[in-house]
């Protein structure tokens, strides 16, 4: 081979190969499909959201207050004497029922008393009716001589010659020992001291053998018929609340609850009375509730005994209560987050963006707010903090179908793309 073909076999060949691979690479590049352009996404804030319907709600009022004794009582005896019998339930905490005995004093000076006040009221009956005798034989002899008598003497009052005074004296004095008599009596019915009504024994200090006088304080009573519940409200929540003979002829129902630990002690009540004054430390109005029977004493089984009913409401607790308010048609019941600076709502608009609205806040309940105006039945208001809110920003929500539609569309294209690449 010549050198001229050598160069050329050297060179060419090379230069060939290059050619055909760039050849192929330029007719790969021309004949691969272009992939498609993706569109760009619109940057949206992901919030979550919440309908919102409008419906009648019933505006009660939430307080917190007392329980007090309706009735108390610090039983003394209104004799003096030595303690014979104490009742067995007369300790702290004993139920006792009206008109049962707490304890008696020993009766024996008195039952002598009453003996000898009817000694004395028969005594004084004798004396009258010897004086009826007297003034009889006076009566006639007065008849018999006034004729002999001068015209001054028969002008004269003959009462003392009737005995008029004698007898008026004997009538007093019988009057007088029916007057001790009763005394003397109703001493000894005091010796038995009796409950005046339904009540647990707060503390006590009788035992047999014990003196006691009028000014011993023998046992504390509070009464079991009814409990009062002081409550502080608000001044500017008293309209809503039916107080008798302030606003309304009748009270409004009440719940009231105290936590007893392992359960809630729940009663019924109603509201009785304003009372004339404000809360000292608070400034509130303060209002009482009445509660019947807090002890279940009358709910009585099929043996006439009281049902359990478990732990009673406790005097001195602290309890919630709950007082029924008016009902009011077509409000609006937000959640608390979606209220932002007490007055204005995060409603997600129709068009996928924040529109933040001013309301008008009726009601507020721990977890809810009442409007009346401000958002519309159906809306949705968002639930979720907003880093930086501002009017008109573009939203998108966690819980929106197209938004979920949209999303699973994209994650399902991209695989397909990277497929299609291979």
């Amino acid at each position: 081979m010549n050198p001229v073909a050598k160069n050329v076999a050297k060179f060419g060949l090379p230069l060939v190969v290059l050619a055909a691979a760039v050849g192929l690479v330029v007719l790969l590049v021309s004949t691969k499909k272009e992939p498609e352009r993706k569109e760009k996404r619109e940057q949206r804030v992901l919030v979550q959201t919440e309908m919102v319907e409008a419906s009648s709600h019933r505006l009660n009022v939430q307080a917190a207050g007392e329980v007090v004794a309706a009735r108390n009582l610090v039983v003394t005896p209104q004799v003096s004497g030595r303690l014979v019998w104490v009742n067995d339930k007369l300790v702290p905490g004993g139920i006792i029922r009206k008109g049962e005995t707490l304890f008696r004093v020993d009766p024996a000076d008195y039952r002598i008393a009453v003996e000898e006040a009817k000694t004395q009221l028969a005594q004084a009956e004798a004396q009258l009716a010897q004086e009826r005798g007297r003034v009889q034989v006076a009566q006639r002899e007065w008849e018999l001589f006034k004729n002999e008598l001068d015209e001054d003497q028969r002008d004269r009052d003959p009462s003392l010659a009737l005995r008029k005074p004698q007898l008026e004296s004997a009538k007093v004095a019988v009057d007088a020992a029916k007057a001790r008599l009763k005394r003397a009596q109703l001493n000894l019915s005091r010796t038995s001291v009796e409950a005046p009504f339904d009540a647990f024994v707060a503390n006590e200090s009788a035992d047999i053998g014990q003196l006691v006088g009028a000014q011993s304080q023998v046992a504390s009573l509070v009464g079991t018929e009814k409990f009062w519940v002081r409550m502080s409200v608000p001044v500017e929540k008293i309209s809503y609340i039916s107080v008798p003979g302030v606003n309304a002829q009748e009270g409004s129902k009440a719940i009231v609850r105290q936590d007893a630990g392992k359960e809630t002690i729940e009663r019924e009540g109603k509201v009785v009375r304003l009372l004339g004054d404000l809360d000292p430390q608070g400034r509130m109005a303060r209002v009482l509730v009445e509660i019947a029977d807090p002890f279940g004493l009358n709910d009585l089984d099929e043996t006439d005994e009281p049902k359990q009913r478990g732990i009673p409401l406790l005097l001195s607790s602290f309890v919630d209560v709950e007082v029924q308010g008016p009902a009011v048609d077509d409000l609006i019941e937000i959640p608390r987050e979606a209220i932002r600076d007490g007055d204005k709502a995060f409603v997600f608009a129709k068009d996928k963006t924040l529109a933040v609205r001013p309301v008008d806040v009726i009601w507020e309940r721990p977890d809810t707010i009442l409007v009346k105006s401000g958002v519309k039945d159906g809306e949705r208001v968002i639930v979720s903090p907003i880093a930086t809110a501002v009017d008109g920003m573009k939203l998108r929500a966690q819980d929106d179908k197209e938004e979920r539609a949209d999303a699973a569309s994209q994650g399902a294209k991209k695989p397909a793309e990277e497929a299609s690449d291979e």
